[in-house]
């Protein structure tokens, strides 16, 4: 959006611009809003969970929306890649619900959301992409991936086990961010050898300077927590990350 209104202005200094607000909101709005997040009441299944206890969860209602509102305002918009950010704000509205609400959710209803946001995903790739697929590390392209109902289910099966699986990676202090960090950046350098969609890589990064905001403000001893709200959003994230490079495949190697 910025880059229309501002088409004078070199695109590398206003997409630069973006990625050094991204950072800056992220740690601001943690420092001034965590006080309004619900408090965590420790949990039993967590790693030194009850030490976590009085602590605000569901920070990542925070760096998500700036996440989303920066990407609005700095990236080259698609109707794909606004597709793609509205999934991922949704997917922190089902994590907050849960992080906020006194009984936790049932893992079947998380698991038909999360089944939901995937189909969704699936459509809006399939329709805007296709269904090729290039293992990125010998050059093959499958046949039988390239059948729209083979890849939607395979599709399917990423997000919903990218979700869960990076949500089960929360509860310790900094692990499931930290290791989103280095799956994304890791994807990142991929794509730049794959010659991948460079919009979307500009995602890739306000989404990493997001995380690291909140690694930076939520440093040992830490302040508070990221909860479902994050932890749900990086994994659909770090699925969509993979598909977009071509490569599918290679999220059991960087993820």
């Amino acid at each position: 959006m910025i880059n229309e209104l501002f088409s004078s202005i070199n695109k590398q200094t206003i997409a630069f611009s973006g990625i050094l607000i991204a950072f800056a909101l992220t740690c601001f709005f943690l420092s001034k809003a965590s006080k309004f997040l619900p408090k965590d009441q420790g949990r039993e299944f967590a790693h030194d969970g009850k030490l976590s206890a009085g602590k605000p969860r569901g920070a990542g209602i925070i760096f998500i929306l700036i996440f989303a509102v920066v990407s609005l305002l700095f990236a080259q918009l698609t109707t794909e890649i606004v597709a793609y950010i509205i999934l991922v704000i949704i997917a922190m509205i089902t994590g907050y619900l849960d992080d906020a609400s006194k009984a936790p959710w049932g893992e079947y209803k998380k698991g038909f959301l999360d089944l939901l946001i995937a189909v969704a995903v699936a459509f809006t790739y399939i329709s805007n992409n296709g269904t090729q697929v290039v293992f990125a590390t010998t050059g093959y392209s499958p046949k039988f991936v390239d059948n729209n109902i083979v890849f939607g289910i395979l599709t399917v099966l990423l997000v919903w086990v990218s979700i869960n699986v990076t949500n089960c990676s929360d509860g310790v202090d900094g692990l499931s961010g930290t290791v989103s960090m280095i799956s994304l950046a890791t994807i990142y350098i991929m794509d730049f050898f794959l010659n991948s969609d460079e919009q979307f890589d500009y995602l890739i990064l306000v989404f990493v300077v997001c995380i690291l905001g909140y690694l930076w403000y939520n440093a040992t001893p830490s302040k508070l927590m990221m909860g479902d709200a994050g932890s749900r959003s990086m994994g659909l994230f770090i699925a969509l990350a993979v598909l977009k490079s071509g490569s599918p495949f290679m999220y059991f190697f960087m993820a």
